[in-house]
């Protein structure tokens, strides 16, 4: 990666910390214990990087060019211009399907220096998948999760999250020509323009596309929730809370519908977060396990939804497969 290249691209990963980027996550790191806080930190910056470079380079041959050589430093372990010694430290505990998570993800970032514009409900469970459930296995050894236990629910957890992100960021994914919203889930589909410009009819046109990716990330965040008995403690705490927080900004945006909730960025309230904090510590100490919370109103349904032919479990585990197998194509490349 030349010098040239990289003073092409915006920033670098010294302004990509998670104390900046993200309160939510920033608060839940603090409870996990030093060793695994620190790699995730690391790991957090490097991906807030990669993301950043994919939002702020859409359709650029340096951002090209730069997750090119990044991606043949990960593949073959080498040295580059963004990987500091705590990255190499964090990546270094990676087992085989962790390496090919991270190899998933960065393929993910970099496909959206094409928008997207997804069809079905099929490449929206791909898309978070590649962009989130693998962070989530990436995350497993600095959780203190070995094998293959808890890697459904990390990977189920990553696109909870990322189902979440979709709904809060409809209108700024349609001001950098992205649509995440399937087709397939509406009556009519809005111009990225009239959403991006917060038209009233076109943010009515998307309440109810909004209202169903809620309701799909709340199954994925309960499959995420019955297997988090595998982290130890002290970290179990910490994704618990994690998770109660940001299942809380879907929430937040779906009691909010009618108003057009998801017009501006909605984050959750620094009491809400306390509760979140406190709830998950109930949940680690309670006898019975994780306690699973239902999701607060009635979950839409119609048509020939993806996750109503199958449980969210094969789901999960036939993307895994995929995966392992590289049989799995980026989601932007799908038909």
């Amino acid at each position: 990666m030349s010098a040239q290249i990289l003073q092409e691209l915006p920033g670098d990963l010294k302004n990509c910390g998670i104390q900046k980027h993200s309160k939510s996550f920033a608060l839940a790191s603090q409870l996990l214990n030093p060793a695994a806080r620190h790699d995730v930190h690391a790991m957090y910056q490097l991906f807030r990087g990669m993301d950043d470079l994919a939002d702020g380079c859409c359709r650029s041959s340096a951002a090209e060019m730069m997750f090119e050589s990044l991606r043949d430093a990960l593949q073959h372990q080498r040295p580059h211009a963004w990987l500091s010694a705590a990255h190499t430290a964090a990546l270094a505990k990676l087992d085989d399907i962790g390496h090919r998570a991270l190899l998933r993800l960065l393929d993910t970032l970099r496909a959206d220096l094409t928008p997207a514009r997804l069809e079905t409900e099929d490449q929206l469970l791909r898309y978070c998948f590649g962009a989130a459930g693998t962070v989530g296995l990436i995350l497993l050894p600095a959780l203190g999760v070995r094998g293959a236990r808890g890697r459904s629910s990390a990977a189920a957890l990553g696109i909870a999250m990322q189902l979440s992100n979709i709904a809060r960021d409809v209108v700024e994914d349609a001001r950098l020509g992205r649509r995440y919203l399937p087709v397939s889930y509406f009556a009519h589909l809005p111009e990225l323009h009239a959403i991006a410009a917060c038209e009233p009819a076109a943010l009515g046109e998307c309440a109810p596309a909004v209202a169903r990716v809620i309701a799909l990330a709340d199954k994925f965040y309960e499959l995420a929730l019955s297997g988090c008995h595998w982290i130890p403690t002290r970290n179990r705490w910490a994704v618990i809370s994690a998770t109660r927080i940001y299942r809380q900004i879907g929430w937040d945006i779906r009691s909010g519908l009618h108003a057009h909730s998801f017009a501006t960025r909605v984050s959750v309230s620094a009491a809400a977060k306390l509760r979140c904090v406190v709830a998950a510590a109930v949940d680690v100490i309670a006898v019975r396990g994780v306690k699973i919370e239902p999701a607060p109103d009635h979950v839409p349904r119609g048509g020939a939804a993806f996750v109503e032919s199958q449980t969210l479990a094969a789901i999960v585990q036939h993307l895994l497969t995929g995966m392992w197998s590289g049989s799995e194509p980026c989601p932007n490349a799908l038909a």
